[in-house]
């Protein structure tokens, strides 16, 4: 017996299944939905193997359930029937729970529950924010920055709430769902879709490795072309680790040089040294960390982030840090978009660095950058809670 789940619900188990004592997803993947014989089992009971993505289930807040076709449809006071008759490769992905842990949920232990693929969420997000718009609820740009701060999330290794995405704390250091190219990939091959324009344009800019909402929204604010609100900074390394003057990774027992500056094994503190962004600029590079407060507080946090810096300067880059407060909101941001043009301008050409301020100034590009900090930025309890 399978059953094939969509929508908000799908999206939150995405969520809880990276968290520790929840039930994973598996490997296996299905194509579409195929129906299942007899009366929809009472699904609501799932609360006691995920009990965040299935809190409050009612007729006012069901469980949406895919079938194939309008004949295979079953209905259920908490479940609101959708048909897919497309078989698209990669759609589906299930949710390991055993027999066992079925049956004392007081469901069929024969049961297989699927959930949307990353792909197919993002896809599923897209169409939803598709409706919004065509509501006038909200505008295309908004769309667009909510589907990429989620692509970027399955495509990271953070993960936000799953019953309040928005308002409680995020999950970091977890295994990523998924990777841009496998999001692609997945668009590409629904052809016709609702909502494929939306979600083929977010996709586009999707990264692999964000580790967090702020050094998301950090990234896209830098890297997106004024038009969607960035200033049209050269693209960095994310979450990589950091690069000599050679091209070649950093770590102990490296020697090299950058520009003037020669380093040795006995200059590194740390075995392997990975920056949030990085630009290995020919003469001197340049490094930034996003800096949250659940993982930079306490006396061993400020020591180890010093002792990083040594290891960067030792290397021949400048460092900058940012934290919650200079992305609090578009003024503050800009403030931070400014620091980071000034301190690569020396290793930019003098157009290039012009170019970048007059897309700072830009008035529209400036606008949108509210709407990219009120969408990407977390809630305060996300970066300040214990």
């Amino acid at each position: 017996m399978n059953i094939y789940l969509t929508g908000n619900r799908a999206l939150a188990l995405l969520r809880e299944s990276r968290r520790r004592g929840a039930p994973p997803l598996c490997e296996e993947t299905a194509d579409a939905a195929t129906p299942f014989e007899g009366k929809t089992p009472p699904l609501e009971r799932l609360e006691r193997v995920a009990p965040l993505s299935f809190a409050n289930v009612s007729a006012y807040r069901p469980i949406d359930v895919v079938f194939p076709d309008r004949g295979s449809r079953r209905d259920s006071v908490s479940v609101r029937c959708h048909t897919c008759g497309t078989a698209r490769a990669g759609s589906f992905v299930r949710l390991g729970v055993s027999p066992r842990e079925l049956e004392v949920a007081g469901l069929p232990s024969d049961l297989r529950v699927y959930v949307d693929s990353p792909g197919r969420a993002f896809l599923v997000a897209a169409q939803t924010l598709s409706r919004l718009m065509r509501a006038g609820r909200i505008d295309r740009y908004e769309a667009f920055l909510r589907l990429l701060s989620l692509g970027s999330e399955l495509c990271g290794t953070y993960a936000r709430h799953p019953a309040d995405p928005h308002g409680e704390k995020v999950e970091y250091l977890l295994p990523r769902v998924a990777e841009a190219d496998d999001i692609r990939g997945y668009l590409s091959l629904c052809k016709g879709a609702r909502g494929l324009t939306l979600a083929a344009d977010a996709a586009k800019y999707l990264v692999d490795g964000m580790r967090s909402p702020l050094e998301c929204e950090l990234y896209f604010a830098l890297t997106l072309p004024p038009r969607l609100g960035g200033i049209g900074f050269p693209r960095p390394l994310v979450n990589e680790p950091l690069e000599s003057g050679e091209g070649e990774a950093v770590g102990e027992g490296a020697t090299g040089t950058r520009g003037s500056v020669r380093y040795e094994p006995s200059f590194f503190r740390h075995d392997e040294i990975t920056p949030d962004l990085q630009w290995p600029l020919p003469e001197r590079g340049l490094v930034v960390e996003v800096d949250g407060y659940l993982g930079h507080s306490g006396r061993e946090a400020f020591v180890n982030d010093r002792l990083r810096d040594q290891d960067y300067k030792a290397c021949g880059y400048e460092v900058l840090r940012f934290t919650y407060e200079n992305m609090a909101n578009a003024g503050e941001l800009e403030k931070a978009l400014a620091l980071v043009i000034g301190v690569a301008e020396p290793w930019l050409s003098e157009s290039r660095a012009e170019n970048l301020r007059k897309n700072l100034r830009n008035p529209n590009a400036s606008g949108l950058r509210a709407t990219l900090t009120s969408v990407m930025g977390p809630s305060r309890k996300t970066e300040t809670s214990d």
